[in-house]
């Protein structure tokens, strides 16, 4: 009896044991998770945009005139300043050597006027002027010379006037000292108007070594620098004619259109192409009626044309047209892409334009799906070990298909999505694949 007890009671244990086995390792459902993830995140509105020029620049030339040779060719970016065409410079070029010609004749003629008198005549009179030159020197040295004599002389002068009063010397050897004066003091008083006759000298020597460079050809010289000027007058208008000749681009800027072809006639009236400027071209957006209270000036905006789908621009809201089209519902924007090495882009263009209107810190973004509604809350399934644990929530809508928790979650917290509604607080769940959404690295998507 007691063998059979024990019997049953293992019978029981075990089919126990096998029943939570069961239900730890086999009966669950699977389901959807999406690891929250914390993130800076952008959000915009979305609309369809069209390079648009505001107004192309037509390029003509200044004279009326056959073009000789073209240059270009349509859809060609260009420099300010870079040949485009020529024009019938033939006439031109010849109009222009003539007129160098003649300012070269002008110019030497003035050289051979401003540097006569021939070299010899010159040569003397600057010899004369060196000469008189040096007979001031020696002059000068020799005051120089009869000053200090001259000095000497009062000097023993004045010591042998000491001496004859003293009687140490006799009246005759005291007077000659005053002679020796008087004779130094006429020796300096001639030198003294030999360096003055000398300095004349120099300075007649001087003047004549002038009028000898100046020479008498002032009003022939003034006569032909006339003629120099006027000859320089006609290079600089055969020079703008010939220029007027090459047509060259305006601005930096792309070539939209082929006007005329080499062997037209060209004109002021009469372009000969049509380009633009890259930084007058813009995006036109049309977004939604609805939208027009989000959408301000000086608001970021990201644009991905049609050509590049793989690289994202940068730009910024510059107009605002408020003004619906009764039609299609939406109003323009006026996007102005940021400067951009390498992009190229023309009117006509198309591209998804991307106005950011929200940029939020540490934000918490999942799917709409995974949040459930009951009597007026929200809430999502929160994998808690192998569990789902029911975690009530508040958000507010961030786009048609994600929103924002303002009620936030610990990051990494898994939440969980059956499609066919089965998770319950509490049961066992087995998450076998993980929904990704994008725009959890602040990118638009």
């Amino acid at each position: 009896m007691f063998s059979k007890k024990r019997l049953i009671i293992f019978i029981a244990s075990s089919i126990l044991l096998l029943v939570i086995t069961y239900n730890l390792f086999f009966n669950f459902i699977k389901v959807s998770g999406y690891k929250i993830q914390k993130h800076d995140v952008l959000n915009g509105i979305t609309s369809t945009g069209v390079v648009t020029s505001p107004e192309e620049i037509l390029v003509a030339p200044d004279v009326t005139s056959v073009i000789s040779k073209r240059l270009f060719s349509e859809d060609t970016y260009v420099k300010k300043g870079q040949i485009l065409a020529y024009l019938n410079t033939v006439g031109a070029k010849g109009a222009l050597e003539q007129a160098q010609s003649n300012y070269n004749a002008n110019y030497y003629a003035l050289r051979d006027l401003q540097t006569e008198p021939r070299l010899p005549v010159l040569q003397i009179s600057k010899e004369q002027y060196n000469s008189a030159s040096e007979d001031v020197n020696i002059s000068q040295d020799q005051l120089n010379k009869a000053q200090a004599k001259l000095n000497d002389a009062i000097l023993e002068e004045t010591k042998l006037q000491t001496l004859y009063k003293q009687g140490a010397i006799s009246l005759r050897d005291y007077e000659k000292s005053q002679y020796s004066v008087k004779d130094a003091q006429e020796a300096v008083n001639i030198a003294k108007r030999q360096l003055l006759t000398t300095n004349i000298a120099k300075e007649e020597s001087k003047q004549n070594y002038i009028l000898v460079e100046e020479g008498t050809k002032k009003e022939k010289i003034l006569s032909q620098k006339s003629s120099l000027d006027a000859s320089k007058g006609s290079v600089i208008v055969a020079k703008d004619n010939l220029d007027s000749q090459i047509l060259r681009a305006p601005v930096d800027g792309y070539i939209s259109d082929r006007l005329l072809n080499a062997g037209e006639v060209a004109s002021p009236s009469k372009p000969i192409l049509r380009m633009f400027r890259v930084e007058d071209l813009y995006i036109t957006a049309k977004v939604e009626e609805f939208d027009i209270k989000n959408i301000k000036l000086g608001q970021d905006a990201v644009i991905v044309f049609d050509a590049y789908p793989d690289k994202a621009y940068t730009g910024k809201v510059t107009a605002i047209v408020k003004s619906v089209n009764n039609i299609t519902g939406t109003f323009d924007v006026k996007v102005r892409l940021n400067p951009q090495k390498g992009l190229k882009y023309v009117p006509g263009m198309t591209s998804d334009v991307t106005i950011i209107t929200e940029k939020i810190k540490n934000a918490e973004i999942i799917p709409r799906k995974y949040v459930y509604e009951e009597n007026d809350h929200n809430f999502v399934y929160v994998l808690n070990g192998n569990k789902a644990k029911k975690e009530k929530i508040t958000i507010i809508p961030f786009d048609n298909s994600r929103v924002l928790l303002t009620s936030p979650l610990p990051n990494n917290t898994v939440i969980l999505y059956d499609e066919n509604k089965k998770v319950k607080d509490n049961v066992n769940a087995k998450v076998t694949d993980y929904d990704s959404i994008g725009n959890t690295d602040g990118r638009i998507k």
